[in-house]
Protein backbone atom coordinates (compact mmCIF):
# COMPACT_ATOMS: atom_id res chain seq x y z
CA UNK A 1 0.00 0.00 0.00
CA UNK A 2 2.46 2.24 1.18
CA UNK A 3 4.64 2.09 -2.27
CA UNK A 4 1.64 2.24 -4.27
CA UNK A 5 0.78 5.83 -2.42
CA UNK A 6 4.24 6.61 -3.08
CA UNK A 7 4.68 5.77 -7.05
CA UNK A 8 0.98 7.56 -7.00
CA UNK A 9 2.52 10.99 -5.75
CA UNK A 10 5.71 11.10 -7.97
CA UNK A 11 3.91 10.58 -11.18
CA UNK A 12 1.16 13.07 -10.11
CA UNK A 13 2.86 15.69 -9.09
CA UNK A 14 6.31 15.16 -11.65
CA UNK A 15 4.01 14.02 -14.11
CA UNK A 16 0.25 14.70 -14.57
CA UNK A 17 0.23 18.35 -12.50
CA UNK A 18 2.59 19.56 -12.31
CA UNK A 19 1.47 23.09 -11.11
CA UNK A 20 -0.84 21.51 -8.32
CA UNK A 21 3.59 20.26 -7.01
CA UNK A 22 4.75 24.20 -7.72
CA UNK A 23 1.41 25.49 -5.53
CA UNK A 24 2.16 22.84 -3.01
CA UNK A 25 5.54 24.36 -2.74
CA UNK A 26 4.33 27.90 -2.49
CA UNK A 27 1.84 26.88 0.41
CA UNK A 28 4.76 24.82 2.69
CA UNK A 29 7.34 27.89 2.19
CA UNK A 30 5.14 30.10 3.11
CA UNK A 31 3.88 28.51 6.56
CA UNK A 32 7.81 27.46 6.71
CA UNK A 33 8.11 31.33 7.23
CA UNK A 34 5.33 31.88 9.36
CA UNK A 35 7.06 29.15 11.62
CA UNK A 36 10.26 30.93 11.41
CA UNK A 37 9.13 33.95 12.23
CA UNK A 38 7.69 32.87 15.61
CA UNK A 39 10.70 31.11 16.15
CA UNK A 40 12.63 34.14 16.38
CA UNK A 41 14.87 33.55 13.40
CA UNK A 42 16.57 35.87 11.27
CA UNK A 43 15.20 37.27 8.17
CA UNK A 44 18.41 35.81 5.99
CA UNK A 45 17.82 32.52 7.63
CA UNK A 46 13.83 32.67 6.38
CA UNK A 47 15.09 34.13 3.05
CA UNK A 48 17.77 30.96 2.51
CA UNK A 49 15.10 28.29 3.61
CA UNK A 50 12.25 29.43 1.37
CA UNK A 51 14.08 30.14 -1.75
CA UNK A 52 15.76 26.74 -0.82
CA UNK A 53 11.91 25.40 -0.94
CA UNK A 54 10.75 27.19 -3.75
CA UNK A 55 13.80 26.53 -6.15
CA UNK A 56 14.50 22.63 -5.53
CA UNK A 57 11.85 19.44 -6.16
CA UNK A 58 11.01 17.61 -2.63
CA UNK A 59 9.08 15.29 -5.01
CA UNK A 60 12.23 13.71 -7.24
CA UNK A 61 12.20 10.15 -7.70
CA UNK A 62 15.12 9.83 -4.68
CA UNK A 63 13.65 11.45 -2.30
CA UNK A 64 9.99 9.73 -2.82
CA UNK A 65 11.79 6.61 -2.39
CA UNK A 66 13.76 7.81 0.68
CA UNK A 67 10.78 9.00 2.28
CA UNK A 68 9.44 5.52 1.36
CA UNK A 69 12.33 3.53 2.86
CA UNK A 70 11.85 6.01 6.01
CA UNK A 71 8.35 5.17 6.61
CA UNK A 72 8.91 1.54 6.53
CA UNK A 73 11.59 1.64 9.14
CA UNK A 74 9.73 3.87 11.46
CA UNK A 75 6.58 1.15 10.94
CA UNK A 76 8.52 -1.66 11.40
CA UNK A 77 9.79 -0.31 14.72
CA UNK A 78 6.61 0.26 16.06
CA UNK A 79 5.02 -2.99 15.03
CA UNK A 80 8.00 -4.74 17.26
CA UNK A 81 7.48 -2.14 20.32
CA UNK A 82 3.99 -3.48 19.86
CA UNK A 83 4.92 -7.27 19.43
CA UNK A 84 7.19 -6.63 22.24
CA UNK A 85 4.47 -4.98 24.64
CA UNK A 86 2.02 -8.02 23.70
CA UNK A 87 4.14 -11.10 23.75
CA UNK A 88 2.69 -14.07 26.13
CA UNK A 89 5.09 -16.57 27.63
CA UNK A 90 2.37 -19.03 27.86
CA UNK A 91 0.45 -20.16 24.66
CA UNK A 92 -2.93 -18.97 24.28
CA UNK A 93 -4.60 -22.42 23.97
CA UNK A 94 -3.82 -24.99 26.42
CA UNK A 95 -2.39 -27.75 24.21
CA UNK A 96 -4.20 -31.19 26.89
CA UNK A 97 -5.49 -33.47 23.48
CA UNK A 98 -1.53 -34.43 23.22
CA UNK A 99 -1.42 -34.80 26.84
CA UNK A 100 -0.46 -38.63 27.73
Amino acid sequence: GSFLTTAFTYVLLNVVDIPFRQALAQETSQVTEKLMQGLGSSQDDIDKATADMMNGNAYTLSKQFLGFAFGTIFWFLVSLIIAAIIKRKKPEFDNSFNQP
